[in-house]
């Protein structure tokens, strides 16, 4: 039992690891969010993988799996875990950025759902902790890609797909 603990402790602090940004990193593209851009960077097949190759630039990769916009624990949100957390500051032209997944992977606009997925996004689109957060990322001046889950009114309301 321990010993699974310990892994699982492990797990989750190696799993907390983005890419550290550093002024000389040359980059000028910031990765940022879940699973979803996370998943697969040991094989060197991670979303910012695929952007480096295809537009032969640096990114710079601070997503993790398992991260979510509603995280309240200061210590690994900080490493991670919270993605508005996950943004450093830099000379970035452009800011790739997904999340959401994790805050509502039980489901969706069922009654329990309701008050998450309001705190994330209002209905109009335009309160909430992920508009909050694009609002912010653009007063930097970089432009912003956005990627949001697909099973819930993100997908029908005013933030959809990539924009």
């Amino acid at each position: 039992m321990i010993q699974r603990l310990v892994s699982l402790v492990s797990l989750i602090v190696l799993a907390g690891c983005g890419e550290p940004v550093t002024s000389d990193s040359g980059s000028r593209i910031l990765l940022l969010g879940d699973s979803l851009m996370a998943f697969n960077r040991v094989q060197g097949r991670a979303v910012s993988d695929a952007i480096e190759n295809s537009l032969n630039e640096p990114v710079t990769d601070r997503s993790v799996i398992g991260a979510r916009f509603l995280y309240a624990l200061p210590i690994s949100g900080s490493a991670g875990l919270n993605i508005t957390k996950q943004y450093r500051q830099g000379d970035w032209e452009w800011v790739v950025m997904n999340g959401g997944g994790n805050d509502i992977w039980m489901g969706c606009l069922c009654g329990p759902c309701k008050h998450r997925i309001s705190r994330l996004i209002s209905e109009d689109g335009k309160r909430g902790r992920i508009p909050g957060f694009v609002s912010r990322m653009r007063q930097t001046g970089a432009c912003i890609s956005c990627r949001w889950p697909m099973s819930c009114r993100m997908a029908t309301g005013p933030i959809t797909g990539w924009t």
